[in-house]
């Protein structure tokens, strides 16, 4: 064991270390601050997206003030003093401690804890607010910051841990407001583990102290937080009823009282600068906190910012935060050993033994393998497994749901449907599918397995009342697929878990269709066409030779030939519309289809079969389409050309396109602006007066007026977004939904969505909207022929409109449309 004078030399060494960080941090955040006040005096709203270049700045200071930042490395050599020796030595001599050692450890401690808090390395905070409690338990902000710091990582054998050690700790007078917090950590963790005893009435209760009070001091504020955390966990308990259970808790927003609206410099300023400025202010030596108030404050601002910046203060966030468990990166695996060490439990001593990625294929593999046997040996694994992650910290959540699905087939899934659980709902919903001989129960798991993320964020955000966006049951699901307008075919086409291909055809006179076509994982179409996009989307402005693009033109068409053949063979008859008894007076039949994201690149409407029968659109997911249906009166639905209202040139700097759109767009008496973007007011004026929308430039027109203003607007418009990718998906990966302008049109209930799903160049795509105008629009024109009155189908001369490129291919094929079929109705 070190003499106290060593152990005082580490004291001093830390503490000395810690002043260094501070000067080196307050650099940074000076450097920080005085940009923000550049950009402020600008007038510049931090929480606008479309200001990215105001942003850009901002992150460019950042990152210059940090090239000389050395604060991390004596943050981490405290930490390595602290772990290394300070630790152990508390933990042998706390009982035996001079007073004035212990109160500089505590004070070290605090200190230290603070800033790791501020650099979100919790876990190693919780390991330094432990050994501060084993020399000083008097402090009620240092119980309650481990508390709440394990709740956060998803520690929840230590928070069991701790909340035991609670009981043996003093009690606190009635005046300090304590023992509620510690009564909603208990309550979280009997949640967390699915306590049988809890009802709804009992959570409601236990959760209704902080936020009916009026008037409230910080710690309500906290207190209104942590209860609106608990409901949001208590949704995730099987078969909770989202509606019912939760009711909608008021969290009246921290800066009514202590910060001001972030939509004011001032308090912009706080979120990008308040924490420097408290960390600064702790450790100068100048300072006159103490370390209890510099860590109180430190885990108070640490805890709103991080609730401001996930949207946790918002009233309607509820259901976004009950359907997903956070996931930690394997790299925190190591530092989730150690702090485990300080709260030994043999029972995890299997779950400590693996890595997160190792874990999740062993639950995999017992999955897969077990799916079809019903044997001893079977039930027996998956028990083993289960048993394996059913008290796991957060991480590996997810895979207890697969096991226990795996264990309880029939009743696991009506249970927890109500998550969107992207880990968990894609992998179920494929491991049923495969496993069930039902073609309707097949076509319904699929479906519930597609666009998760997007599904969860309308439902959380932008639901309607009594709108829902998934299916209960089998029957739900088929009650909507025989309310399907006659003249519609669906066709899903997902690729599963083992990269196999569905193909899944719905229509409402026929019983489901649901066939696994082949598997992908020794194909190359997609890895084809994504080659193609990319080499053309490399070219920047500038378009390649046109001996180089008429090559890559016919390289997409063999792709998309080839496909057909491979792909589909004799089933490829299935992709075609149906047309039935109730439908045979009607003119038209259209094919939706339904891609998993990894399909979304594909040209699929260009493929030989579709040649003959043109009319077909896409949709992001079967639920989302008949959610559509429900708010639309006529399908296809109808626009009025002369109801449209376009964009021309918003950048700038596409001067010829806009010579010639130009007088397109004047010859067509159409409403408009050119050469400027419009804000975010007024796009959401166009979107809910007109009927169409033409927008002519870089693009979706998203950098000019941002994500938020189309998926709050009461959209009516029919959006053609001429522009490169305007309705592409980017991939995040398998079994992620991926990004889009295209997925916040359609949570803003926009009834159609037309764009390119590549980069396409100036000259052959304007050809192209000049055919689809004329095809569509041509009754406006001044020197028009008499024209009878009727409708033209636009997804008609969508296909159409390709003859008139270059590039029929490469640049016809790259339109595409998202939602109803819609025609143009002639007057």
């Amino acid at each position: 064991m070190p003499s106290e004078e060593k152990v005082m030399r580490h004291v001093e060494y830390c503490t000395e270390l810690l002043h260094r960080f501070s000067y080196s941090f307050d650099k940074v955040h000076v450097a920080v601050n005085e940009k923000w006040v550049q950009l402020i005096a600008s007038k510049f709203d931090f929480l606008a997206g479309s200001e990215m270049t105001q942003h850009m700045e901002l992150v460019s200071t950042l990152v210059e003030a940090y090239k000389d930042y050395r604060g991390w490395s004596y943050v981490e050599s405290v930490y390595q003093v602290w772990y290394g020796g300070l630790s152990r030595y508390i933990r042998d001599s706390s009982t035996s401690l001079p007073p004035h050692i212990r109160a500089s450890l505590v004070d070290v401690g605090t200190t230290l804890a603070a800033v790791l808090i501020l650099h979100a390395e919790y876990h190693r905070a919780i390991i330094c607010l432990n050994d501060v409690l084993f020399l000083d338990s008097s402090k009620s902000t240092a119980r309650l910051a481990i508390l709440r710091l394990a709740s956060m990582t998803g520690e929840w054998q230590i928070l069991r841990e701790l909340l035991k050690r609670e009981a043996t700790y003093a009690k606190f007078p009635e005046t300090v407001v304590h023992k509620p917090f510690v009564k909603l950590y208990a309550l979280m963790l009997r949640i967390h583990f699915s306590d049988e005893r809890l009802t709804s009435e009992e959570i409601s209760a236990k959760t209704s102290i902080f936020h009916t009070k009026t008037v409230k001091e910080f710690a309500d504020f906290e207190g209104a937080a942590l209860e609106h955390e608990v409901r949001v966990m208590a949704s995730c308990l099987p078969e909770a009823n989202l509606t019912q259970h939760l009711t909608v808790v008021r969290i009246p927003k921290a800066e009514d009282q202590r910060f001001n609206d972030l939509r004011h410099p001032e308090g912009c300023a706080v979120l990008l600068s308040f924490l420097p400025v408290l960390c600064a202010a702790f450790l100068h030596s100048s300072t006159t906190l103490e370390p209890e108030e510099r860590r109180t404050r430190t885990l108070d601002v640490e805890y709103h910012f991080a609730k401001v910046v996930v949207g946790r203060y918002d009233e309607r966030s509820f259901e976004k935060f009950c359907t997903s468990w956070d996931v930690l990166h394997p790299a925190l695996l190591e530092l989730n050993r150690r702090t485990r060490k300080q709260f030994s439990d043999p029972s995890r001593a299997l779950s400590e033994g693996l890595s997160w990625m190792q874990t999740e294929s062993y639950v995999d593999i017992i999955c897969r393998c077990t799916s079809r046997r019903n044997d001893a040996q079977a039930t027996e694994l998956r028990k083993k497994a289960f048993k394996h992650v059913e008290h796991a910290p957060t991480e590996l959540r997810p895979y207890w749901l697969l096991l226990k699905f795996s264990m309880d087939r029939e009743d696991t899934f009506a249970s927890f449907n109500h998550l969107f659980l992207k880990e968990w709902r894609y992998q179920i919903c494929s491991y049923l599918a495969r496993s069930s001989t039902s073609q309707a129960e097949r076509a319904f798991y699929l479906s519930e397995a597609t666009l998760c993320s997007v599904r969860q964020t309308a439902r959380a955000y932008y639901a309607n009342p009594g709108e829902s966006y998934s299916y209960s049951s089998e029957s739900e699901f088929m009650d909507d697929v025989r309310k399907l307008p006659a003249e519609l075919t669906v066709v899903q086409l997902f690729i599963d878990h083992t990269n196999t291909l569905w193909l899944s055809r719905l229509h409402r006179s026929l019983e489901p269709f649901t066939l696994a076509l082949l598997n992908l994982d020794d194909d190359d179409v997609v890895s084809k066409m994504r080659d193609v996009v990319a080499t053309i989307s490399e070219s920047g402005k500038e378009a390649p030779a046109w001996t180089k693009l008429i090559r890559l033109d016919k390289k997409v068409g063999n792709i998309v030939k080839a496909m057909e053949k491979k792909w589909f063979g004799y089933w490829r008859s299935m992709l075609l519309p149906h047309s039935d008894e109730a439908a045979k007076g009607a003119k038209d039949n259209f094919a939706v289809l339904i891609l998993s994201e990894g399909l979304s690149v594909i040209p699929f409407e260009t493929m030989p079969i579709f040649k003959d029968h043109p009319l077909v659109c896409r949709a992001p997911s079967f639920k989302l389409l008949c959610n559509l249906l429900r708010t639309t009166k006529e399908v296809p639905r109808s626009v009025k050309g002369e109801k449209s209202y376009y964009i021309l040139n918003p950048g700038g700097d596409l001067k010829e396109s806009e010579r010639k759109l130009g007088d397109i767009m004047e010859s067509y008496k159409f409403d408009g602006i050119r050469g400027e973007a419009p804000n975010k007011e007024k796009i959401k004026e166009v979107l809910s007066r007109y009927d169409v929308l033409l927008y002519m430039g870089h693009g979706s027109g998203l950098q000019y007026f941002g994500r938020q203003a189309i998926r709050t607007s009461e959209c009516k418009a029919v959006p053609i977004l001429m522009g490169c990718e305007s309705v592409r998906i980017e991939c995040n990966g398998s079994r992620f939904d991926g990004q889009s302008v295209l997925y916040d049109y359609m949570i803003a209930r926009c009834p159609c969505v037309i764009g390119c799903l590549w980069t396409v160049f100036g000259g052959d795509i304007d050809k192209y909207l000049a055919a689809l105008l004329k095809y569509c629009f041509s009754h406006l024109l001044d020197d028009r022929i008499a024209i009878e009155k009727g409708y033209r189908s636009v997804l008609r001369w969508i296909a159409e409109a390709r003859k008139a490129c270059r590039l029929p291919y490469l640049t016809g094929a790259a339109v595409v449309a998202y939602g109803l079929p819609i025609i143009s109705k002639i007057d």
